[in-house]
């Protein structure tokens, strides 16, 4: 029992010493060059913990370092630890800051986020064309929440003129898209809004060319003049 009780612990120390060993040469590597990828593999490794103990103000400055040196997924985790105050006191304008790099390097999720800031006033002056703008960059890279975010801006209609073949396009795609993707699960925005919208396809594939018409009354809902519901006169059939 003594015996074995000896060997595990030597054991143990071995893969300690090891580990730091790696943690250590991963640190020299990171330090001694513009490795840009070996920075946020080590701001990673603070992050969750691996091979070192969890360290968010470590993982920010390595990721800080790494996004200067032009990694784009560096340039995302920074902006989103600015957003969220990990690791560095919250700041939504250098948030907005490194959204703008990681899209303008062709991150795609950093699009969605940008437009997100532009369309809320996040760090930005709210700008609704420039978040329409990141929109559509994202969705046509597939992001499934910029085709719902971009369907519902042109279902709503206040911010761009009204066509209808548009939000059921992006509707369309993003319930495509995450039929066909095993990660939606891990995005939240897509169950919550696109569990109802089923439904709506199919409604607008009936009624996609139909425009407003003057003879119909203004429906309750959008104020668009389109044909009513047969359930309810007051709503229109998108509505």
């Amino acid at each position: 029992m003594e015996t074995t009780n000896t060997t595990d612990t030597v054991s143990s120390k071995i893969v300690y010493i090891t580990i730091n060993l790696l943690l250590r040469n991963y640190e020299k590597l990171a330090e001694n060059s513009d490795n840009e990828e070996a920075m946020f593999n080590l701001a990673n490794r603070y992050y969750n913990g691996e091979e070192t103990e969890k360290n968010l103000e470590k993982a920010f400055h390595w990721y800080q370092k790494s996004a200067e040196n032009g990694k784009e997924n560096a340039m995302f985790n920074l902006a989103i630890y600015y957003e969220n105050g990990e690791g560095t006191e919250k700041d939504l304008e250098k948030a907005f800051h490194w959204y703008q790099k990681a899209a303008e390097n062709g991150h795609i999720n950093a699009m969605n986020y940008l437009s997100i800031c532009y369309h809320n006033g996040e760090g930005i002056e709210k700008d609704l064309e420039k978040a329409i703008y990141w929109y559509q960059e994202a969705a046509e890279n597939g992001n499934i929440c910029a085709m719902n975010y971009l369907a519902e801006i042109y279902k709503d209609g206040k911010v761009t003129k009204r066509i209808l073949i548009k939000p059921f396009i992006w509707y369309q795609k993003a319930i495509e898209t995450a039929e066909n993707n095993s990660k939606t699960n891990n995005e939240t925005c897509i169950y919550h809004d696109l569990s109802g919208k089923t439904k709506l396809i199919k409604l607008m594939k009936r009624f996609i060319i139909e425009l407003e018409e003057e003879n119909y009354n203004e429906c309750y809902e959008c104020h668009m003049k389109r044909r009513p519901s047969k359930k309810n006169q007051q709503i229109c059939i998108i509505c």
